[in-house]
């Protein structure tokens, strides 16, 4: 139905309105329409990165409008340098055609008061000490390197702390609770399932940490939102995560699970450090 209505339906609507400059905010323009000045905005490439981890008709029809849509479109934003870098990489995208345009955060990500963080955790009864991750169980959001870190840990370091994994299943929920039952983890990795957009802030502020190990990112949202609550942030050093941190958070390669652990051990033990990210 969408690429029914992106390639079919909406150039209709272009034609008719005689709409001079058309933006597309989401990866593809209508590539059939041939009318107004095309602007679009491009947020990742992750399926070029990793193909193998999309469904062979998705990947055949990302590989084939995206690219039509870049090489179509008169100017493209690119949410971080790293995509930028993909697009000329992959597709030898002209440079100057290109201009990096972060993305923002919505207002509500802000810290609050802490009276409401501890009603909140009663109230949905997230534990005293927890490391946080959010987003949907993906192979590329690396969730069993994560899952080895904190068994080591947990196990390795004597460290007494939960892990919440706050989002949908995907195509490696499979992989997730296997590992999760062969290692008996079940009374220590905690599944909230979808978080309403409204309640992440309090999420996020509930957390002693929040831990992004994802193998690529255009740009990392999750990130962001646990900096304007004040989260301590342990993320992967790869794609744009980078750009989207700074010096502010414990930037470690996502191949080295003993090397998370070590510093989710640090943090938990030293509040200091913590308040310091």
């Amino acid at each position: 139905i969408r690429i029914f209505w992106e390639q079919c339906i909406l150039p209709v609507h272009i034609y008719k309105k005689k709409i001079s400059i058309f933006h597309s905010l989401a990866n593809i323009i209508p590539v059939m329409s041939g009318y107004p000045l095309h602007v679009l905005t491009v947020h990742d490439l992750a399926f070029m990165h990793y193909p193998s981890m999309t469904g062979h008709v998705r990947e055949l029809y990302l590989k084939c409008l995206i690219k039509q849509s870049a090489v179509k479109s008169h100017k493209i934003i690119a949410v971080s340098d790293s995509t930028r870098q993909d697009l000329i990489k992959f597709w030898n995208i002209e440079p100057e055609k290109i201009k990096v345009i972060y993305s923002g955060l919505d207002d509500r990500f802000t810290c609050t008061e802490r009276t409401r963080i501890n009603e909140y955790k009663i109230k949905k009864g997230l534990p005293e000490t927890f490391i946080l991750f959010t987003g949907d169980m993906e192979k590329r959001k690396n969730l069993i390197m994560l899952l080895q870190a904190f068994l080591m840990l947990t196990r390795d370091f004597k460290i007494s702390v939960k892990l919440v994994i706050a989002g949908r299943n995907g195509n490696d929920y499979k992989n997730i609770v296997t590992f999760i039952e062969r290692e008996n983890l079940k009374k220590d990795v905690i599944f909230t399932g979808y978080v309403p957009s409204e309640e992440l802030p309090l999420l996020f502020a509930s957390a002693n940490i929040f831990a992004y190990p994802s193998l690529y990112e255009g740009f990392g949202f999750p990130v962001l939102e646990a900096f304007a609550c004040r989260t301590p942030v342990v993320a992967s050093s790869s794609s744009s995560i980078p750009e989207v941190t700074g010096n502010g958070a414990v930037l470690l390669s996502p191949f080295e699970p003993a090397k998370w652990a070590m510093a989710f051990r640090e943090l938990i033990s030293d509040r200091e450090k913590r308040e310091d990210l």
